[in-house]
């Protein structure tokens, strides 16, 4: 956590007074992290607020609407968020988060941003949540690399994981000490990131495997396979735990919620799926794609999930109902891969040979990351949220520094297309994977 990010924060907490038991909890929350909040404890009346509450929004640089339906039908607090939205807009609010104290309908203008949901968890739970959007907060992975992200990479492994029929999907373990990687040679391999070394191999897939993911406590490893079914391993012991059928065509990629509970996938069938992690059960089915989806992601919230597929569209979707909130346009012909960066205000998506930056809170495009001269397969966000690595099938990978808009590194080495990159828990290592060609996972690190 950087001090000066907390004490720089100015917060303006709208909501209605029959939330106060809510809100005097949420603000010494925030007061306790040295955090600068107003709000009308006093329940002074329009006639004294009025004025106060247009310096005050104009003061502050974050706007948190509390919503409840008492709130949601308050002209008081409907006004508030309006201005703000105005404010927002504009870009003389940095952050607006609306949070859910209680179950409600979400007003219309709101559903495409991030919000916080209470009702769901602990009060703690909720606050976590609510800090990692804040981008403050221990839910973030520490990461010990320098502020400025380095611009010297350099290799300093290579594995020969999947030689025969190639490597496809790479991930790392939730505490950065083991590697999962999935092959069209039908397996799951667990390596250990220490020593290089191979600890387990599952076998039971039937085709070829295009995405493997940790659960968020590091105890299952979900793999998506082009045969249809998603399988899931329990790592310690060594043994397939579940089988997820209903996709009718191979499923693309992966996905897990972060409070692990759910999965989502996305297949060539052209549907998005939300399953219940603990049953099996298929919960949604997502549909609006017109071609076979290329990849799924959960944002960091918990809140959407976001899809991509060879129709060229971005959609993210609401996670709890399955309704469509945006479609972002724009790739040219496909579309491959989307991820959230880790504090959920942009989206990074790949298509024919550029990666594109979103806003996310206004669905709008904010950068074209050209240099790939191939397709651009896979996109990786470090846990800082200074770098994003792409994987290329013109053999690359390529580091982009976030806040320039610039390429920093090329990494080559790959003798064929690069199909998966991820980075460690701390930052501090990138894995990427070759394909049937190449079979290798390598493994790079700042020189």
């Amino acid at each position: 956590m950087h001090m000066s990010a907390v004490t720089s924060r100015k917060i303006f907490v709208s909501h209605s007074h029959q939330d106060n038991a809510f809100c005097r909890q949420l603000v010494t929350a925030l007061r306790g992290m040295q955090m600068s909040v107003w709000y009308d404890e006093e329940n002074l009346g329009p006639g004294h607020l009025g004025p106060t509450i247009e310096n005050e929004l104009r003061a502050c640089d974050t706007f948190l609407v509390v919503l409840s339906p008492t709130s949601v039908a308050s002209p008081w607090v409907q006004s508030e968020w309006y201005a703000a939205w105005s404010l927002y807009g504009e870009g003389k609010i940095a952050t607006y988060i609306p949070l859910i104290a209680e179950p409600c309908q979400v007003p219309l203008l709101l559903r495409g941003l991030h919000w916080v949901d209470f009702t769901r968890g602990t009060f703690e739970e909720g606050m976590q949540v609510l800090i990692r959007m804040l981008g403050l907060g221990p839910q973030v992975a520490p990461v010990t690399a320098p502020l400025a992200p380095p611009d010297q990479w350099g290799l300093v492994a290579s594995i020969k994981a999947h030689p025969v029929r190639g490597c496809f999907s790479v991930a790392f373990s939730p505490d950065g000490t083991r590697l999962a990687s999935g092959s069209y040679d039908q397996t799951v391999a667990i390596w250990d990131v220490a020593s290089r070394q191979l600890i387990e191999r599952f076998s039971g897939h039937t085709k070829g495997i295009d995405a493997v993911a940790w659960s968020p406590n590091g105890q299952m490893i979900a793999s998506a396979s082009f045969g249809h079914r998603i399988r899931i391993w329990d790592v310690s012991g060594a043994c397939q735990h579940q089988m997820l059928e209903g996709h009718t065509d191979g499923v693309s990629d992966v996905a897990w919620s972060p409070d692990g509970t759910c999965l989502v996938s996305g297949s060539s069938d052209q549907t998005v799926r939300i399953w219940d992690a603990a049953t099996g059960v298929c919960k949604l089915i997502l549909r609006g794609h017109t071609a076979p989806v290329t990849s799924v992601a959960w944002s960091p919230d918990g809140i959407w999930v976001g899809s991509t597929a060879r129709d060229a569209t971005v959609r993210v979707w609401e996670a709890t109902t399955g309704s469509q909130a945006y479609v972002l346009a724009g790739h040219n012909g496909i579309a491959y891969c989307m991820r959230w960066s880790p504090d959920g205000t942009l989206l990074a998506s790949s298509g024919h040979t550029t990666v594109r930056l979103w806003d996310t809170r206004k669905a709008e495009l904010v950068s074209v990351l050209t240099g790939h001269s191939g397709h651009v397969l896979r996109v990786a966000w470090r846990p800082d949220g200074t770098l994003l690595a792409s994987a290329s099938a013109d053999r690359t990978v390529r580091l982009w520094n976030v806040r320039t808009r610039k390429s920093l590194v090329t990494l080559g080495g790959h003798t064929d297309w690069v199909h998966g990159v991820a980075w460690s828990p701390n930052g501090q290592m990138l894995a990427s994977c070759g394909g049937a060609q190449d079979g290798t996972i390598k493994l790079w690190a700042p020189a």
